[in-house]
């Protein structure tokens, strides 16, 4: 593996090796990999199984600015704008309590907005 140092601060490179057969090792190789060479550095990984995938510091305890080159094979993720606009079909549990609450008091209105509720400081 070569390892690249763009920012110029030597750090201890942390990697999460993920196995064909979903297994996971959590690495961290000192920060004297740098010792000879600050910009540019070459690891030689040997391992019984096969590699499926490397991520470099994959709980972001380095001061990395782009995390999109720190996975090998590249994934692609996506872009805030994608994730804004997505369809989220997760349960609402707020409209879940809602439509309970307007059943239990008797509400006919279907909007969202309408639940018939009492007043706090009626007894």
């Amino acid at each position: 593996m070569d390892f690249e140092n763009i920012g110029g601060l030597v750090t201890p490179l942390p990697l999460l090796i993920t196995y064909t057969d979903g297994n996971e090792e959590f690495m961290m190789i000192p920060a004297e990999i740098w010792r000879r060479n600050h910009l540019a550095v070459t690891k030689m990984l040997i391992r019984d199984q096969r590699i499926a995938s490397i991520e470099v510091d994959p709980r972001r305890e380095t001061a990395d600015a782009d995390f999109s080159n720190n996975r090998y094979p590249g994934r692609i993720d996506r872009s805030r704008l994608e994730l804004y606009k997505q369809d989220d079909e997760t349960r609402d549990m707020m409209a879940d309590m809602l439509a309970t609450l307007r059943e239990a008091k008797g509400g006919e209105d279907k909007s969202a907005r309408a639940v018939p509720l009492e007043p706090a400081g009626k007894e």
